[in-house]
């Protein structure tokens, strides 16, 4: 009789247990665990870097973030830096301290317009556009893609360069944005923002209106212009 008792009770236990509890124990995590996931992913702090076209955009973006919800923004652009002369401004030193001092969920990083030129590597001169010269290079960006990630980044907004009005120097962003776009599609977790087509006309040419003279950096309409492609992106990942 007693035995006939507990099966019943048993039985009921199974069949009353909620459905949720059931997921919880069968995904092994403790039961406050997706609260605490959720806000560790939350975007509270992020960190803007790069050249003189970040340094254009960052105070602007900034903004702009903070308007999301963003608690902490930090601009850290610096003009005429880049990834090809470290001896000017080494960007893995310098980005490697400040993510550890800031500890950002996203990072929105934009270079290139100092590094169509050929860089030194091991004693070395390489030439623009080499073979050694790109398989360099893809081991400069590949080196601060992965810093961004293990310093603990969720989210990385690679922005890729404009089209020039300069046909010359437009070739030559283009083989760093085909560096670009394919080591952040080698780095889960960063996206490459393509600022090439955004600037150029529907059938592919420069368009003045939102550059200045010089035919390379933004005005304003520009600043605007590029701003407004990255936050959509940021709201899309985090909010």
């Amino acid at each position: 009789m007693v035995r006939a008792r507990l099966a019943v009770l048993i039985v009921f236990l199974l069949v009353a247990a909620p459905a949720g509890a059931t997921a919880r124990a069968s995904s092994g995590h403790p039961a406050g665990a997706a609260t605490a996931a959720s806000q560790a992913t939350s975007l509270v702090k992020a960190w803007i870097g790069g050249d003189s076209s970040a340094y254009q955009i960052q105070f602007t973006l900034a903004v702009r973030l903070k308007g999301l919800g963003v608690s902490k923004v930090v601009p850290a652009g610096k003009s005429v830096s880049g990834l090809a002369r470290p001896d000017f401004y080494n960007w893995p030193v310098h980005l490697k301290s400040a993510l550890a001092g800031l500890h950002p969920q996203a990072v929105v990083f934009m270079v290139g317009m100092n590094d169509g030129q050929g860089m030194t590597a091991a004693g070395k001169t390489l030439s623009f556009g080499t073979a050694a010269w790109k398989k360099e290079y893809t081991k400069r960006v590949k080196t601060m893609m992965d810093t961004m990630r293990s310093a603990g980044v969720t989210r990385v907004y690679w922005i890729g360069m404009p089209i020039m009005r300069s046909a010359a120097f437009g070739r030559k962003m283009a083989v760093l944005n085909a560096i670009f776009r394919s080591q952040a599609g080698a780095h889960p977790g960063v996206t490459y923002v393509d600022a090439w087509k955004l600037f150029a006309s529907s059938t592919g040419a420069y368009v003045g209106t939102w550059r200045n003279a010089d035919g390379m950096h933004f005005n304003m309409a520009g600043v605007n212009r590029l701003v407004g492609a990255v936050v959509p992106l940021v709201r899309r990942d985090w909010f």
